[in-house]
């Protein structure tokens, strides 16, 4: 889109930008919840979950232990 006013893309255009964000839309509201976290991810969480155990930063501390993630329970469950 190389235009500079909304009222200047063609209908075309428009028809195709529309298309293109309802795909997407459709798409997120299909994994809304279901979003399975990678492998990186659960990496740097168990790692994370080590400092914390150990008292890293008490704001910090505080916060996962009310969230139970110090113990078993984890964000993606």
């Amino acid at each position: 889109m190389a235009a500079i006013d909304w009222n200047k893309v063609s209908d075309k255009k428009k028809s195709s930008i529309e298309n293109a964000t309802d795909s997407v839309a459709r798409k997120i509201i299909k994994r809304n919840g279901k979003v399975k976290p990678s492998f990186k991810t659960k990496g740097f969480f168990l790692l994370m979950h080590f400092l914390q155990k150990k008292g890293w930063n008490e704001a910090d501390v505080k916060y996962w232990k009310e969230k139970g993630w110090t113990e078993k329970k984890r964000p993606w469950r």
